[in-house]
């Protein structure tokens, strides 16, 4: 047995292990998914969306079903094994290593430990990974058709992960490369047609929208998150430049965001924060030597795409984990 088949054997016993332990604490962003989830579940809407539908739609199934929070979490991990498969497709499809893509996202403690955890990411990042699979397939395939099923994947992704529209770029700097007009005219006139409904009934994608501008370019923006900021400030546009930075370093530096999500009233262990941040810095460097060697256009316009919506809003480690998998399929190309 490969020490690659052994990788992904133990991380999809990691993710059964945490449905065996049943949910982690439930703070932040999850408390308010959760309440939302409820809500649907018995038949209530919100009044406003602070965030996009797809996460509280799909909690509230379980919701509805009488399975509850350890419901979720098997879903969860049911996501998270479809994950790993999908990054071994992406690899496939470029021609680079399958079984070392799939072992990379099956280890990386933060995915491997994340579907305890009631973040909308369980879901975002395998639909970011089937978009990014659809844009790979459409790059060596080229035709409008190819291109628009790409651009119904970026849709159903931003409808959990408003950041996620991030790949309708990512999609259209393919589509330039490729020197086609067609491919990047579906997509736009895709995910028109997929998102316009909700952003005219909702007057923009969610209402953090705006707060997520002034967080990142309104007065006081250090690059990294702030709380308690409102919809109406000043955007100082030069703060896209200057704190470029230190957003990204925010963004990339480091991979241990899950860790502080298991506690509900205290900081993660130090050893539990190097447990997931070496191996990310590992994956960090393999991927950009990888892309020096050997490149894959279409995994670096994902990667810079995501690192431009930080730039313009501000940047967290848990925003880079749909590029987990991306790394992954990227990090080794397939011997002869």
């Amino acid at each position: 047995m490969t020490w690659t088949r052994v990788c992904v054997i133990a991380g999809i016993a990691a993710r059964i292990a945490c449905v065996l332990a049943g949910p982690g604490a439930v703070r932040t962003d999850a408390i308010a998914y959760r309440a939302t989830a409820r809500a649907l579940a018995e038949g209530h809407l919100p009044g406003a969306w602070h965030w996009m539908p797809g996460w509280p739609l799909w909690m509230s199934l379980f919701f509805r079903a009488g399975l509850g929070e350890r419901g979720i979490v098997a879903g969860n991990a049911l996501l998270g094994i479809a994950t790993i498969a999908l990054a071994g497709a992406i690899a496939r499809e470029l021609g680079r290593d399958v079984h070392l893509a799939a072992a990379i996202t099956a280890v990386i403690p933060s995915l491997a430990t994340m579907p305890r955890l009631l973040v909308s990411e369980n879901l975002a990042l395998p639909l970011f990974a089937l978009a990014t699979l659809g844009l790979a397939h459409a790059a060596n395939r080229p035709s409008w058709k190819n291109f628009a099923a790409f651009a119904a994947a970026a849709a159903a992704a931003t409808y959990v992960r408003e950041a996620c529209l991030a790949l309708a770029l990512a999609g259209v700097l393919v589509a330039i490369m490729k020197r086609s007009p067609s491919a990047a005219l579906a997509i736009v006139i895709v995910l028109v047609a997929a998102l316009a409904p909700w952003v005219l009934a909702h007057h923009g994608l969610t209402t953090s929208d705006a707060s997520a501008i002034c967080i990142g370019l309104g007065d006081g923006a250090t690059g990294g998150y702030r709380a308690n900021v409102g919809a109406d400030c000043h955007v100082h546009l030069g703060k896209i430049i200057t704190l470029a930075p230190a957003k990204l370093v925010r963004l990339f530096a480091f991979d241990d965001w899950t860790c502080d999500d298991f506690f509900a009233k205290r900081a993660g262990p130090r050893a539990m924060h190097a447990l997931c941040n070496i191996p990310w810095w590992a994956l960090l460097a393999g991927g950009t030597v990888s892309a020096i060697r050997k490149p894959a256009p279409v995994l670096v316009a994902v990667i810079v795409a995501v690192a431009l919506v930080s730039i313009v809003t501000f940047g967290v480690g848990r925003f880079h984990a749909p590029l987990v998998p991306i790394l992954a399929a990227l990090c080794y190309r397939r011997r002869a």
